[in-house]
């Protein structure tokens, strides 16, 4: 999914130390659990993405590159990179993107899902095009 990978080397540029550690091995990968969670109907965060199941990986559900808008995709990634970055729980997963990446995530009460504006998914791209190109 590019806009995993995006975000993925968009973060590497701006972390040091463990926290760019911790994010340089991450992986993608589509989770039979997720699906599950979200056939389920319960809890709506993790029936899109969870970390802490597999070593290093954010674990999506099947659907979640066709599921969900790309800044619903992004804010949802960005938080799983947030728990990775930061142990804990849902607020301090957030604090620890806005602190570490300077990126405030939102949430969309009606679906309970994270988001980014789209200004702030633009300003991602544009950075990870400007790297690429250098």
């Amino acid at each position: 999914m590019k806009l995993f990978y995006d975000i993925k080397t968009w973060a590497m540029d701006r972390l040091k130390g463990a926290d760019l550690d911790r994010v340089k091995v991450l992986k993608l990968r589509p989770c039979d659990m997720v699906r599950k969670d979200h056939e389920s109907g319960k809890d709506a965060g993790r029936a899109w993405a969870h970390t802490n199941h597999c070593e290093d990986t954010i674990c999506v559900h099947p659907g979640f590159d066709t599921g969900l808008d790309p800044e619903h995709q992004a804010g949802v990634l960005l938080h799983e990179i947030g728990h990775v970055l930061r142990p804990g729980d849902e607020k301090e997963a957030d604090v620890a993107v806005r602190d570490r990446l300077g990126i405030t995530i939102e949430y969309d009460m009606e679906h309970g899902l994270q988001f980014i504006g789209a200004s702030a998914l633009k300003q991602i791209q544009k950075a990870v095009k400007k790297e690429t190109k250098a």
